[in-house]
């Protein structure tokens, strides 16, 4: 069983609501405007890469996000999964 240490609500996709999430492992969720998904990712530091995405700008679209902090990498790789086939982002890796 996955073990989620934080879920964040949905927010605003800015540079300040990014400020706020941690240096932790976990999982993202970017969305559009209509807050469907557009992509699900994994990573070992939430904060580098949200931060990432927002200045490389390479997603169209993101106008939200939502992170879960999980216990590990292996708990984030198997969120991952799961919520890649439950919300069928429009894009993947």
């Amino acid at each position: 069983m996955v073990q989620i240490v934080k879920r964040w609500n949905i927010r605003s996709w800015n540079q300040r609501n990014i400020s706020l999430i941690p240096n932790v492992v976990g999982v993202y969720v970017l969305y559009n405007q209509r807050r469907h998904p557009l992509y699900v990712g994994m990573t070992l530091n939430l904060k580098n890469r949200l931060r990432n995405h927002y200045h490389f700008n390479d997603i169209p679209g993101i106008r939200f996000f939502r992170c879960y902090h999980t216990r590990s990498r292996r708990d984030a790789i198997a969120l991952e999964k799961r919520l890649f086939y439950e919300l069928d982002p429009m894009y993947s890796d």
